[in-house]
């Protein structure tokens, strides 16, 4: 890659970055709501008043957006709107940058865990602050009694590669479970290794969210296994079969190629 190239993909970051930013915010405010329920192209004023905000702030947050090419403008720049077809991949591309927001909230804890003598891990379920979900919180590495053989299926996502020692959360899981019973494990599973995933953003961000989500999690003590999301499926076999699993299917995602679906029986 010459000099220029790669000035010009930092470059392309620090403004992709700010893109996603202030998408993040305009659905966190609601802003991108007013859009989805708008049939013609609205005003500064007419998008404020339904959004319940002050004019000033969604002037400044759709000059963001505009500049993006993410809301449309008229030429007399006094109308804006979001066409028909692009409202699917708005909503479910909002919901991905605002995942990013937790990123930037956990920013500095993370920070401290990459020092030698900072903390392993973070509470991310306190860190989440979530005020409209209630929790019934067990722990997976140690699940009562009374669920023993008490299961006809379980599923988990994306949870055994935070798990310090996976085995043991799987052991759980197996204990739980009625004999011949299923579990079904959908987990990220690496095709290849870091050298293979040169320039491939897909492949970015699942070590981002492994950086900010997946190691603070796991990483509890120096002797974790501390897979993280871009773990290799071996890794996932392994723990499977120590936990005394068998694997009666294994498929690649057709839609995300850094994840797979375990079939496992007891």
């Amino acid at each position: 890659m010459s000099a220029e190239d790669y000035k010009r993909k930092l470059s392309e970051y620090f403004f992709h970055s700010c893109a996603g930013m202030s998408l993040a915010l305009a659905k966190q405010t609601g802003l991108l709501d007013v859009f989805y329920a708008a049939d013609h192209p609205l005003t500064i004023s007419e998008i404020a008043e339904r959004n319940n905000s002050k004019d000033r702030y969604i002037e400044e947050l759709l000059g963001s957006l505009v500049s993006a090419g993410v809301v449309e403008i008229s030429d007399d720049s006094t109308q804006f709107h979001v066409p028909e077809v692009h409202k699917t991949y708005l909503r479910k591309y909002g919901i991905l940058c605002s995942y990013t927001i937790s990123f930037a909230e956990r920013f500095n804890t993370v920070k401290e865990c990459f020092k030698k003598d900072g903390a392993y891990d973070i509470d991310m379920l306190s860190s989440l602050n979530l005020k409209n979900i209630e929790f019934k919180v067990l722990d997976i590495m140690d699940l009562p009694t009374s669920f023993s053989e008490k299961y006809d299926w379980c599923f988990v996502q994306d949870v055994v590669n935070s798990l310090p020692i996976p085995e043991k959360g799987l052991s759980e899981m197996y204990r739980c479970l009625k004999p011949g019973h299923v579990l079904c494990l959908i987990e990220g599973a690496l095709p290849g290794n870091m050298a293979q995933h040169v320039n491939d953003l897909h492949a970015c961000l699942y070590y981002t969210a492994s950086t900010f989500v997946c190691l603070p999690s796991s990483f509890q003590q120096a002797d974790s296994a501390a897979l993280g999301a871009m773990c290799q499926a071996d890794d996932i076999r392994m723990a499977l079969y120590k936990s005394g699993f068998k694997i009666i299917i294994e498929t690649a995602s057709e839609r995300d190629k850094f994840s797979a679906l375990f079939v496992c029986q007891k």
